[in-house]
C-alpha cells in the first residue's frame, strides 16, 4: 500500500513484438526485462499522481485551518475544532474560498433576519401611541389635570411608556414562534461542543448585555430625528394638521427604527458569529443548508412564513397565555417602571422648554426646533435606561411559560390554532430536497416512504405510523431515530422546504407528538426488531408488503416464519408477527 493505493503485482506484457535474439531464451529473456520495465514505470506513475493527490489535500487542508483560525480564537480544545472543522470541509468539497463565501452569506442573511425581527418586534411600539393616549386622556381627566400643563404631560408620557412595554411584553410572546431559531450563527448552548460552550460563557455577561440593551435605543434615536424634522416643519399648522403629520410619519419610521435597532445589535453581538455555527454539533447539516439556501427564498418565502407564524399568535390560546404572563415578569416589570418614568421626565423638560422658548421667540418654529433638540437627548437616556433595567432584573425564568405548556399539553381541545402541535408533528423539521429519509427507509421525489406507511409531500408518516432507526412499526409505535411523524397529522409543505426565517432544526430531529408515543406490546415489537442486523433488515424491508387481514395472509405470513433463512431474520419475522397483530396488518413474504 503506498498513499493509500494498493501496488498491483508486475504483469509481464506480451502485446509488444519480441526483439531479434540469437534464441528463445535470449528472446524470451528480453522480454520479461521489458516488461518488468514497463510496469515499474506505471507503478511510478501511480505513486507521483498518488502523491500529487495527496500534497494538493494537505495544501487544501492547510489554508481551510487558516479560515478556521479566524474565528476559533484562543482558548482550550479549539485546535483539535480547527483540525476536525477544516479536515471534514476538505472532505465536503470545500476549499478556503468558497468556505468563507458561505459564511460570509450566512452572516449577511442573518444580519438581515435581526433586522426583519426588529422591524417585527416594534409593531407593538408602533401602535402603543393609540390606546396609550386614551389612556392617558382619561387619567387626566381623572386626577382634573388641564391639557397641555407639566402635570398632564408628565402623566401622558408616564402611561406612553408604560404602555409601550406593556404591548412588547404581550407581543414578544404571541409573535414567538415566528422569532424561534431564526439565524444561522446565533450561540445555542445546547447545541454547541464543550469547548464552545466554554467560549459562550466567557463572552456572556452583564458587560455584553448592557451593551446590547443601549444599542437597542439606536434606531428610536434616528427615528426622532426624523420624526423632529417633521414636527418642527408643521409646527405654524392646525393642532389637527400636526397630529396627522407627526402620526402618519411616526408610525412606520418605528417599525423601520426597530429594524435598524437589530441590525445594529447583530454587528455588535459577540454571541454571535461564524465560529458558533462551525462549533455546533450539528455543523455540517446546517452548513449544507445554508450553503443551498437562496437569499430571496430566506427573505421572501421565510418572511411571508414568520408573518403567518406571528399572525397566527393572536389567535393561539397558548401563546396568549403567555404573553399575558409575560407582561408581570420580572424584567418586563423592571422596563415597564423605567420607560414610564423615563418618559414622565423627557415629557416634563419639553413642556418647560416650551414655556420658555415662548418667552425668548414668537417663532414657532424656532420653539418647536429646541423642544425636538431636548426631546431627543432625553429620550436617549430613557430608552437606555430602559434597556439597563431590564438587564440588570435578568432574564425572565422559564417557569410560567413551562406550566403554560403542560396545561395545554394535557388539555389539547383547549389549544386549538396553535403552532406547537405542528411543530411536534414534525413541522418545524428542516427537509432537505423535501425529501424525508428515515433509517435504512429509501424516499424519492418529496414522498417518504417508512415501514407499512407511505407519507406523501413533506408529511413524514401516515395513519399514526412511523419509522424507528432502521425498524418499520405500524399502529401506535413512537417514532424515533431519524423519523418524524406524530398522529394523523401531515404537516404542511411550507412548514418543511421554509428556510430562515424559518425554524432551522436538523432534519429528523423533531420529536413526534403525544399521538404517536408507544404503547404496550407495539412498542416492546418495534424494539425487538430493531435490533435485527443491518442485512436482514433490508431483506425484510423489500420482501414484505402490507395486506388487510385475512386468512390466507395470515397463513402466508406463518410460512414466511418457517423458512427463515437465519436467527436473526427469525427474530425480525417474530417481532413482525407481533406489530401485525397489533396494527391489524399481515405482512406477506413475496415468492
Amino acid at each position: 500500500m503506498t498513499n493509500g493505493i494498493q501496488r498491483q503485482p508486475t504483469v509481464q506484457n506480451f502485446s509488444r513484438p519480441i526483439n531479434n535474439q540469437p534464441n528463445n531464451a535470449g528472446s524470451s529473456q528480453t522480454q520479461g526485462v521489458r516488461s518488468q520495465a514497463t510496469s515499474g514505470a506505471g507503478h511510478t506513475g501511480n505513486v507521483a499522481a498518488a502523491g500529487g493527490v495527496d500534497a494538493q489535500r494537505q495544501k487544501n487542508i492547510t489554508e481551510l485551518k487558516k479560515l478556521m483560525k479566524e474565528y476559533f480564537t484562543a482558548g482550550e480544545g479549539m485546535e483539535e475544532l480547527i483540525n476536525s472543522r477544516a479536515t471534514e470541509l476538505h472532505e465536503m468539497g470545500y476549499n478556503q474560498d468558497s468556505a468563507r463565501n458561505v459564511l460570509l452569506k450566512g452572516n449577511k442573511l442573518d444580519a438581515a433576519t435581526d433586522a426583519a425581527l426588529g422591524a417585527l418586534g416594534a409593531v407593538a411600539f408602533a401602535t402603543s401611541s393609540f390606546p396609550s393616549e386614551a389612556l392617558a386622556k382619561v387619567a387626566n381627566n381623572y386626577f382634573g389635570f388641564p391639557e397641555g400643563t407639566l402635570s398632564a404631560e408628565a402623566v401622558n408620557g408616564a402611561i406612553g411608556g408604560g404602555t409601550a412595554i406593556v404591548m412588547k411584553s404581550f407581543w414578544d410572546k404571541v409573535s414567538a414562534n415566528a422569532q424561534h431559531d431564526a439565524k444561522w450563527m446565533d450561540a445555542d448552548m445546547d447545541k454547541l461542543e464543550p469547548a464552545m460552550q466554554e467560549t459562550v460563557k466567557r463572552r456572556e455577561g452583564l458587560g455584553h448585555n448592557m451593551k446590547q440593551a443601549v444599542l437597542g435605543g439606536t434606531g428610536y434615536n434616528a427615528r426622532n430625528v426624523l420624526t423632529g424634522a417633521v414636527a418642527t416643519s408643521v409646527a405654524g399648522l392646525s393642532e389637527s394638521q400636526r397630529y396627522a403629520a407627526n402620526t402618519a410619519t411616526s408610525t412606520p419610521l418605528t417599525v423601520a427604527a426597530g429594524a435598524l435597532s437589530g441590525f445594529v445589535q447583530n454587528k455588535a453581538n459577540n454571541l454571535h458569529g461564524a465560529e458558533f455555527l462551525l462549533g455546533r454539533t450539528d455543523w455540517k447539516d446546517r452548513f449544507k443548508q445554508l450553503d443551498d439556501t437562496k437569499a430571496m427564498d430566506q427573505v421572501v418565502k421565510g418572511g411571508a412564513k414568520r408573518l403567518a407564524d406571528a399572525a397566527q399568535g393572536l389567535v393561539s390560546p397558548r401563546q396568549l397565555t403567555k404573553g399575558g404572563m409575560n407582561i408581570l415578569s420580572g424584567n418586563m416589570v423592571a422596563e415597564t417602571m423605567a420607560l414610564g418614568a423615563g418618559l414622565a421626565g423627557v415629557n416634563s423638560l419639553r413642556n418647560m422648554t416650551r414655556h420658555a422658548m415662548q418667552k425668548e421667540t414668537g417663532n414657532v418654529n424656532a420653539q418647536q426646533a429646541v423642544e425636538q433638540l431636548v426631546n431627543l437627548f432625553a429620550a436617549a437616556a430613557a430608552y437606555a435606561g430602559q434597556g439597563v433595567a431590564g438587564t440588570i432584573a435578568g432574564k425572565p425564568v422559564a417557569t410560567n411559560d413551562q406550566a403554560i405548556d403542560n396545561f395545554f399539553d394535557n388539555h389539547p381541545a383547549l389549544d386549538f390554532n396553535s403552532g406547537r402541535q405542528r411543530d411536534n408533528a414534525g413541522g418545524n423539521a428542516a427537509a432537505t430536497g423535501n425529501t424525508a429519509a428515515a433509517g435504512n427507509t429509501a424516499a424519492a421525489g418529496n414522498t417518504a416512504a417508512t415501514g407499512n406507511a407511505a407519507a406523501t409531500g413533506n408529511a413524514a408518516a401516515a395513519g399514526n405510523t412511523a419509522a424507528a432507526g432502521n425498524t418499520a412499526a405500524a399502529g401506535n409505535t413512537a417514532a424515533t431515530g431519524n423519523a418524524a411523524a406524530a398522529g394523523n397529522t401531515n404537516a404542511p409543505a411550507d412548514q418543511t422546504t421554509d428556510i430562515p426565517l424559518r425554524p432551522l432544526t436538523q432534519a429528523g430531529t423533531q420529536a413526534a407528538g403525544s399521538s404517536s408515543q408507544a404503547a404496550g406490546s407495539s412498542s416492546q415489537a418495534a424494539a425487538s426488531s430493531s435490533r435485527a442486523d443491518n442485512a436482514s433488515q433490508q431483506s425484510l424491508d423489500s420482501a414484505f408488503v402490507a395486506r388487510p387481514r385475512s386468512a390466507s395472509s395470515q397463513a402466508s405470513f406463518h410460512s414466511a416464519i418457517s423458512r427463515a433463512s437465519s436467527p436473526e431474520e427469525l427474530s425480525a419475522l417474530q417481532a413482525q408477527q407481533k406489530v401485525a397483530e397489533a396494527s391489524g396488518e399481515w405482512p406477506l413474504k413475496s415468492s
